[in-house]
């Protein structure tokens, strides 16, 4: 495979992602707009987040990482209609799995929020709405597990960008319900608990045509069965997955049950801490995940083929595309952290003292992005080739680290100590990969990754310069809200990715020109 195909595939990811992510944005501008960062916002987002985490841990994370390897064993090795019906036998065990884990949560979800956000208990009614959305949104998980293994099939033929603009549906659906359905309704974050739901399916249903296109011809003689062979191995890489690649997703949790208690780290800390994130995600899932769920199934058929070459020199790629591309963003995000918080989300009930403690945790996000995106592409690495204990392992270690720096940070710095923990441990993880992966695999092409850093970080600073200054510069100037704000923006945005470009040209950063190149494909093929 060459690496400019990986890319291009990687890059119709990030289309769908971005896709995606502003419509999203659009959802969370318009829940700020109407419930700030008050008591209601505090308890949609500390019960979604629980049927969300564990979307990805028992789906995206879990069945992506232990069923993509599988399968394309099956592809390697067997006749195509032997890993459809493998395919179909998985896909009949996980929606009865999972229906019993709906169930399970439908029935405990007072308990489960008592856990989740003890804090809200201090707050009278606030633990039984949330446990009442929490009740409503249960069965997203449902939906969004079987859409995720069909994502996986497609993934595995090298279908990325339908699976990938999946999401989207669900913006859209919250999208409605907040502008034509939320306002009319009593409790207004139940129409929206609703909206969650709806949007599960329609990921689902979205995707099933493609996935019918593909394999239709064989799905008349397909015969799923509970006991398949392949199950048992997939179940053997199931377990570690879940805990191991779902630490960032298990912080952020830790970080909400501390943030509910408002007493020490402040009124609305959990809803700071969820918009501070939302726009972590954005470069997060268009280039962390977006191309570890293109490298993948590279990463597994070469592991396949025992081309353990052809996996270092893909994964050493991916990384130091990686870091051309988050080391950059970070600076711009911790020099504009609050015009993009102003811009996005400070309309409506999102007044000055929600904007300065959301920008505040965007700023402790950010130093961590490099790490949150560089150890999506060494989980898949593991991952590719069937090692799920290894990310466990790190995973147990980062969590460690986290909350002890939870417990320490919290105090003096509030909500500012839970994103900054977050940040720390996820780099102790990655350090922990890259060292494990070399004693495992093979080391890794450090001498290419040195090159692209010692080149990269003086660019990065030029950027941080140009940025700032001309920050001081427009701040100054004077206009109507939403033109002052856009300026303020995109005018030190602009100058910084400018000066970047021309210092990496100059310093001759061969991603800069390997991104030229492939643009220039694009451009004479659309995607």
């Amino acid at each position: 495979m060459e690496l400019t195909s990986l890319t291009k595939s990687a890059g119709k990811v990030g289309i769908a992602t971005i896709i995606s992510r502003i419509f999203g944005y659009i959802r969370d501008i318009l829940l700020a707009s109407l419930f700030g960062t008050s008591m209601f916002a505090d308890v949609f987002f500390v019960a979604f987040r629980i049927p969300n985490t564990l979307r990805h841990l028992i789906g995206e994370n879990a069945v992506n990482g232990a069923f993509i390897p599988v399968m394309s064993d099956y592809l390697q090795k067997h006749e195509e209609k032997e890993a459809w019906n493998m395919a179909a036998s998985i896909g009949l065990s996980l929606i009865c799995i999972l229906v019993v884990f709906v169930g399970i949560g439908i029935i405990f979800a007072p308990f489960i929020m008592k856990i989740a956000a003890p804090g809200f208990a201090y707050t009278p009614g606030k633990i039984e709405l949330a446990a009442k959305l929490l009740r409503i949104m249960f069965p997203y998980i449902l939906f969004m597990g079987t859409a995720i293994l069909v994502m996986s099939m497609l993934n595995c033929f090298k279908i990325f960008f339908i699976p990938a603009l999946a999401p989207s549906i669900l913006n859209i659906c919250m999208i409605t319900a907040l502008i034509w359905f939320c306002h009319r309704m009593q409790e207004p974050v139940i129409g929206l608990a609703i909206a969650v739901v709806i949007g599960g399916i329609g990921q689902l249903a979205i995707q099933l045509p493609v996935l019918i296109k593909k394999g239709g011809r064989f799905f008349k003689d397909l015969k799923p069965r509970f006991n398949h062979p392949a199950a048992k191995t997939i179940g053997k890489l199931l377990i570690p997955i879940i805990i191991g690649s779902g630490v960032y997703h298990i912080n952020i949790l830790v970080d909400t049950l501390l943030a509910s208690f408002s007493n020490i780290v402040g009124e609305g800390a959990v809803s700071a801490l969820y918009f501070a994130n939302r726009l972590i995600q954005l470069p997060l899932a268009v280039f962390g995940i977006g191309l570890g769920t293109v490298i993948l199934p590279y990463m597994a058929g070469f592991a396949s083929e025992n081309n353990i070459n052809k996996l270092r020199q893909t994964l050493s790629f991916s990384i130091r595309m990686i870091i051309f591309v988050t080391i950059p963003l970070s600076v711009l995000f911790m020099i504009l952290r609050f015009q993009i918080i102003q811009l996005l989300f400070g309309w409506g009930n999102f007044q000055l003292d929600s904007i300065k403690a959301t920008s505040f945790g965007l700023l402790c996000y950010s130093f961590g992005l490099v790490a949150y995106s560089t150890n999506q592409i060494m989980r898949r690495a593991f991952y590719a080739v069937k090692d799920t204990k290894t990310p466990l392992k790190i995973a147990c270690l980062s969590m460690a680290i986290n909350i002890m720096l939870n417990l320490a940070l919290m105090w003096p710095l509030k909500l500012g100590g839970l994103a900054l923990a977050t940040s720390i441990s996820a780099a102790c993880s990655m350090a922990a990969l890259f060292i494990l992966f070399d004693k495992k695999i093979g080391r890794i092409d450090w001498a290419g990754i040195r090159d692209t850093l010692y080149r990269l970080l003086p660019a990065s600073a030029v950027t941080a310069i140009t940025c700032w200054l001309t920050l001081r510069w427009v701040i100054c100037i004077e206009g109507n809200l939403l033109t002052m704000r856009l300026i303020q923006l995109f005018v030190p945005a602009f100058a910084g990715i400018i000066s970047f470009l021309i210092v990496s040209y100059f310093l001759k950063l061969k991603e800069l020109r390997h991104l030229f190149t492939l643009i220039g494909k694009i451009r004479q093929k659309p995607v």
